[in-house]
């Protein structure tokens, strides 16, 4: 069955966002990197579970820096 319309191919999207954004200068490059973050501080900022998500950032992050000082004592950097 033909529909009357298509959707394209999220592959060929992502690909096509992912050159564009290889083309801008890395000072647009930066600001959009920061837009991003930005837009998800926000959503957040606005969640009803706000709580619990900075609770799991904070976790991830101290999980993070907990295993790079064991891999630092492991090595000996």
């Amino acid at each position: 069955m033909d529909w009357p319309y298509q959707f394209p191919d999220p592959a060929d999207v992502i690909a096509r966002e992912a050159e564009r954004f290889r083309a801008l200068p890395p000072a647009e490059q930066l600001r959009e990197i920061l837009e991003l973050a930005e837009f998800g501080y926000r959503q957040i900022e606005a969640s009803s579970r706000r709580d619990a998500v900075l609770a799991q950032i904070e976790a991830a992050e101290t999980e993070w820096q907990r295993v790079h000082r064991e891999l630092f004592a492991r090595h000996g950097y």
